[in-house]
Formats: C-alpha cells, sequence, structure tokens
C-alpha cells in the first residue's frame, strides 16, 4: 500500500471557482472534470455518514502497481467498495481496481459499486453500477 494523501475539498462550487470554471459548459470540457465529479460522489457518500451520526470511516486505496479504488467505506472487518467516474458510456475499464481488490482481499469484501454519470442501472459481476442520481447507498 501506498500511503499517499488525496485532498477533497467540502465544497465543488468553491473547488470548481478556484480552477477558474464559471458556469457549467466549462465543466464538459474541464481536464479536472473527472476529480470534481469523483469529489462530489465522495462527498455524498460521507455526508450520508455524517447525517446517519456516524464518523468518517472512508479511505482511498493505491499500491505501488497503480492499482486504486477510489473509496473503501469501512464497517467492522467489512468493507464496500466503490469507484467514481465522470463517463456517461460504461467500460470494463472502469471496474479494473475494484475487480482487482476483490480478488486480493474477498473475505473482507461485502459489495463493489460504480458510480458514474451514464444511464441505467445493472449488475455486471457482481459489481452494482449505477448512475449518480440513484445513489441508494
Amino acid at each position: 500500500m501506498v500511503k499517499t494523501p488525496k485532498l477533497y475539498f467540502y465544497d465543488v462550487g468553491l473547488a470548481s471557482y478556484l480552477l477558474g470554471i464559471e458556469n457549467i459548459s466549462y465543466v464538459e470540457t474541464h481536464p479536472l472534470r473527472g476529480s470534481l465529479f469523483e469529489n462530489m460522489g465522495i462527498l455524498e457518500l460521507l455526508k450520508k455518514r455524517f447525517n446517519a451520526g456516524l464518523d468518517n470511516n472512508l479511505y482511498f486505496y493505491r499500491d505501488n502497481h497503480g492499482n486504486e479504488v477510489d473509496v473503501l467505506q469501512e464497517s467492522g472487518y467489512q468493507l464496500e467498495l466503490f469507484e467514481i467516474k465522470s463517463g456517461q458510456t460504461f467500460t470494463s475499464h472502469f471496474l479494473k481496481g475494484l475487480d482487482y481488490l476483490r480478488k486480493l482481499i474477498p473475505e473482507r469484501i461485502t459489495t463493489s459499486n460504480l458510480i458514474y454519470s451514464g444511464e441505467g442501472d445493472k449488475t455486471i459481476n457482481g459489481h452494482r453500477i449505477m448512475n449518480y442520481r440513484n445513489m441508494k447507498i
């Protein structure tokens, strides 16, 4: 495991402002669109926990081989995985990190989830794939 901190903004609007994004059309082509989208998804997971009176238990995973998963939510010994992608068209590459971690520690993984901006919720190879608007976590 690589211990590298990752910075998230509690206010995606402030982050956008600091990046010089002045209107919605700038976001669609901005090189950091994916990072802003990931930040938004993580904030939604965090707000859900805080609104339930729970502490932050969200972690980021990356190893020295470049395998990564955006969010590991710990519940006791069990982990729920989340990958967050801004893409509207699903590709199997979106699941690479989730597949890797499920093979590495299968006994700890309860669910693995892909949150993206495409349409249609489905399950593929045991991964829940959902549009960010339908996040029922």
